[in-house]
């Protein structure tokens, strides 16, 4: 064991010793206290054995030029040591990099934050003193947890040391407090709902209810548990929505034309003091075309006046025919008013008449979206 350890500390020099007898040469280490090692005989005139580095040069010295004496490897701690001593500045740069290494990779650098996005946390995390060395930093971590778990806004808080990072894991409070205002979707018109599809927060309102402008379909909130948390809503909302018009058209459908009688007679105004002259009116039914004339700036105002008889008769059109018409000419307007999502599902027409007029109505009925962002 000894002897062992004796090896690993000495240094050796494998050496081959070449010369006309090799027996000289185990001979004169023998009598100079040489401890030649691992002796092995290569050839007649070749000898390889481990000599202790110390003592090859006075073997050497004692073998004289008699024998050629080539070194083939070395081994030991002193000879590592000694060629250590050549290479000092690469050692010393390895040895700079690997302590600024460790010291990069002992001290937290960054945090890391889960679960929020508040720069409050960030700021509690810089001001704690826990980026710091690793060493201490477990020190701050208790109390930097506290601080966190006490912002209004924080169920519960966990904070860790992970490598140069500084972990932070938190659960906010999404909890809608009171009547919190949150997105929600409303109708934009009266109509009965046929689908009402949520993919996102609660429906106020079910398929076949008969909804009002205005009204929430579709509420950004969403219950879990005994808390209500604010959710963005989204959805669609497809109702039946009915157009309605009416207008009226006389039974009989009257005409004024004219008989060709007429008569003309002179109107004067003298004073305020209206008179006629020269002619009298007697028709019951009539119009009037009145022309004044040039009184060369006599204050007096003199027109002549025509009245034209008239009569009303009966037109020889078919009353089915005016309602087909009005049918027709409210569908148009109607078509007119929808929207361009809109899909018209039934056009229906109702005649009622009464005082002598017919009530002529038209409802189209239409499917389309009536969802809108409130």
């Amino acid at each position: 064991m000894i002897k062992l350890l004796y090896g690993i500390l000495c240094s050796y020099v494998r050496v081959s010793f070449t010369g006309l007898n090799t027996q000289y040469v185990l001979n004169v280490a023998a009598q100079n206290g040489i401890l030649l090692k691992n002796v092995f005989r290569a050839s007649d005139a070749c000898l390889e054995a481990d000599v202790p580095i110390k003592k090859l040069k006075k073997l050497s010295t004692l073998l004289g030029e008699s024998y050629r004496i080539k070194p083939i490897k070395s081994r030991g701690i002193f000879y590592k040591m000694s060629t250590l001593k050549k290479r000092l500045g690469l050692f010393i740069g390895a040895l700079l990099i690997a302590i600024g290494l460790f010291l990069m990779f002992s001290q937290v650098r960054t945090v890391d934050v889960s679960g929020s996005n508040s720069r409050e946390i960030l700021r509690l995390a810089e001001e704690s003193g826990a980026l710091t060395w690793k060493w201490r930093a477990g020190a701050y971590t208790d109390e930097l947890e506290r601080k966190i778990s006490e912002l209004e806004s924080i169920l519960w808080c966990s904070v860790e040391i992970d490598g140069v990072r500084l972990k932070i894991y938190v659960k906010e409070d999404f909890s809608v407090k009171g009547e919190e205002a949150t997105d929600r979707i409303c109708a934009c018109k009266d109509g009965v709902l046929r689908n009402l599809v949520v993919y996102s927060g609660t429906a106020c309102a079910q398929n076949g209810d008969t909804v009002s402008k205005g009204q929430v379909l579709i509420s950004g909130q969403m219950k879990i548990g005994d808390s209500v948390y604010p959710v963005k809503a989204e959805g669609k909302a497809l109702a039946s929505v009915w157009y309605y018009d009416y207008a009226e058209i006389p039974v009989f459908e009257l005409c004024t034309v004219e008989t060709g009688r007429s008569v003309s007679f002179l109107e004067a105004d003298i004073l305020g003091l209206k008179s006629i002259a020269c002619g009298k009116n007697q028709f019951r039914e009539y119009t009037v075309e009145k022309e004044e004339i040039n009184t060369f700036l006599l204050p007096i105002s003199i027109r002549m006046v025509t009245c034209r008889e008239t009569e009303t008769v009966r037109l020889s059109d078919t009353l089915e025919g005016r309602i087909e018409n009005t049918k027709n000419e409210l569908i148009l307007k109607l078509q007119s008013l929808l929207p361009q999502n809109a899909t018209v599902c039934e056009i229906n027409t109702v005649t009622e008449e009464r005082d002598g007029c017919v009530l002529v109505g038209v409802y189209i009925e239409t499917a389309e979206e009536i969802g809108i962002r409130g």
